[in-house]
């Protein structure tokens, strides 16, 4: 099991192959590469939402996640929020349980990820089927985030803090295509 803070934040709209290009002259090494399919579950009346927090039953690639996110610290320009997560052995039985206790599917998203390490910083280069490629950062402090957002060439000033959930309603209200 690991509890951890998770401190990230994400780069919107970005060119998957210059950024990917950027990471391997950094000299980062790229952990996963794969398809991602992700389900967030809650309550009918929406118990976790409405206090910002959820259950996230993921696949990457062979590996299977179980993930609690508790509500999202109150920053302007980070994400940081409380989060518990295990592996389990399969999705759908795993997904089972918490429906079996009265929970239900609330979103679901596929997208292709790429995740790179270097310096203890986390690079996950997203291409979702819901809205245009990303890249999100991630490490134990803000100091190394904001150290492995200047690496790809970006400011703070040009990232965004929002969850999945903010982002799929923000693409819907601008109706942007993506490129798949």
């Amino acid at each position: 099991m690991r509890k951890t803070k998770a401190i990230e934040v994400k780069i919107l709209e970005i060119n998957p192959s210059e950024l990917q290009h950027r990471l391997d002259a950094l000299g980062a090494t790229c952990v996963f590469s794969g398809q991602v399919y992700a389900v967030k579950m809650d309550f009918p009346n929406g118990r976790l939402y409405s206090n910002e927090s959820f259950i996230r039953i993921r696949t990457l690639g062979e590996t299977t996640e179980l993930t609690y996110k508790g509500p999202k610290e109150k920053e302007t320009n980070l994400k940081i929020q409380p989060e518990i997560q295990v592996n389990t052995s399969d999705l759908e039985k795993t997904i089972s349980i918490f429906e079996q206790i009265g929970m239900i599917r609330v979103e679901e998203q596929r997208k292709h990820r790429s995740s790179y390490v270097l310096d203890n910083i986390k690079f996950d280069l997203d291409v979702p089927q819901e809205f245009p490629p990303l890249i999100e950062v991630e490490a134990p402090s803000r100091e190394l985030v904001n150290k492995g957002v200047e690496q790809l060439g970006y400011t703070m000033a040009q990232t965004s803090n929002m969850t999945t959930t903010e982002m799929l309603a923000y693409y819907t209200t601008r109706r942007i295509k993506c490129p798949n």
